[in-house]
């Protein structure tokens, strides 16, 4: 487990002008003892190196500094793991106070981190479509998208973008991630017009029912779910966003991984017990048939190693892209960077673009692209081959 951070420090400043000075900032607090080779932080020894690159702007120095486990492998959930975390953390925060600039040129934990929370917010996700789909099919009908979904909900963006997954699946698999609470808990009323009760004699508390806004979990789950809407609505949002830290390539800590676990660990079993007190409801043999062969094709494993390995590649070509404007990581403008280079070939070129429509396909939905089991190892062996040949491409630079 390795990570490599790029550090901009001003040769103005007293600290960290030259390598030594650079160790002595690290070691500076007496946490971190520095050998030749080795590093050591609360009694665990982690190799490291340090490089020293000069650029263009005179009064920086710049400092490649590496630092990894020579352990093969280390659990996600372990002492050592939780150990590197910390020493992450602590390594980055002393640098921060020193440096106007860090990149992270490389985190491994963080994509051990992203290839294990992404199957589970997936995973929960899924299982959110198939208890509102099923629920709602069954116990308020066929025609409960129209009578019972939040006009917010059926008038979204994400319901109109994807139309055609809408009608082969159903409202439920159109609607993005976030929009899934919605359905759950936005309040909304049978009939909006009140003044229909003007001038009527004896108006009943039944008679007002209709006109009081309930969400569908105070109408149907709540009898279901004994758990507070607002403490599982408020998970559901932080899993939202950390879905979409993980979907858009950005960095997963430690923390936050164990964050999204947790939150897996209290909403999953909600859900899984939710569906198995809706297996006494009566339903025809075909619509069972019909929800259980769509479960059935959702992969998470494969979708998570998809992102993980993608976000190897889009690491590889950042660190290569000199052209790069701040942290905007636009995988076609970084690759036609790399062509102007020569780095890779115009074919390298168009297999970048082809890589990166099949990711837009996973994250924001096209019903034009296949994406199967078959088709995602396709595009995995892609990713590998042309990571494998850039990577190839530099070490020959590096060496001439």
């Amino acid at each position: 487990m390795k990570t490599e951070l790029l550090v901009s420090i001003s040769k103005k400043g007293l600290l960290g002008t030259n390598e030594e000075a650079f160790k002595h900032l690290i070691m500076a607090s007496g946490r971190i003892k520095l050998a030749k080779k080795y590093l050591e932080f609360e009694n665990k020894k982690y190799v490291y190196s340090l490089e020293t690159y000069n650029t263009n702007n005179v009064d920086v120095i710049n400092y490649h500094f590496s630092f990894w486990t020579d352990e093969d492998k280390m659990e996600i959930e372990s002492e050592a793991t939780s150990l590197y975390s910390k020493l992450q953390d602590y390594i980055e925060c002393v640098l921060r106070q020193h440096s106007h600039h860090i990149e992270i040129l490389w985190d491994d934990l963080s994509y051990e981190c992203a290839q294990k929370a992404y199957p589970l917010i997936y995973t929960v996700e899924n299982k959110m479509r198939f208890l509102i789909t099923k629920f709602m099919l069954v116990n308020v009908g066929t025609k409960w998208e129209k009578e019972n979904m939040p006009l917010q909900i059926k008038n979204s963006n994400s319901v109109k973008r994807n139309e055609k997954n809408s009608d082969k699946f159903g409202i439920v698999y159109a609607l993005d991630f976030i929009e899934l609470s919605d359905v759950l808990f936005k309040e909304y009323s049978f009939k909006e017009n009140i003044k229909e009760l003007d001038g009527k004699d004896n108006i009943m508390s039944s008679d007002l029912e209709p006109y009081i806004p309930k969400s569908n979990w105070e109408r149907y789950f709540s009898s279901l779910i004994a758990n507070e809407s607002d403490s599982i609505k408020s998970k559901w949002n932080k899993l939202y966003d950390f879905r979409c830290t993980i979907a858009h390539n950005r960095r997963i800590k430690y923390n936050e991984y164990l964050a999204i676990k947790d939150m897996f660990d209290d909403i999953n079993p909600i859900l899984s017990s939710a569906i198995d007190k809706l297996s006494s409801i009566n339903m025809p043999e075909e619509d069972k048939e019909a929800i259980a062969e769509n479960i059935a094709s959702i992969k998470n494993e494969k979708i998570g190693r998809f992102i993980v390995e993608f976000r190897k590649l889009e690491e590889i070509i950042y660190v290569l892209d000199d052209k790069k404007t701040n942290n905007i990581r636009n995988l076609k403008m970084m690759g036609h960077h790399l062509q102007d280079e020569g780095l890779i070939n115009k074919d390298d070129y168009m297999l970048l673009n082809r890589i990166n429509h099949f990711r837009i396909a996973i994250i924001h939905g096209n019903s034009s692209i296949d994406i199967d089991d078959d088709k995602i190892d396709e595009i995995i062996s892609d990713i590998i081959q042309i990571r494998n040949k850039i990577e190839e491409k530099r070490g020959n630079n590096d060496t001439k």
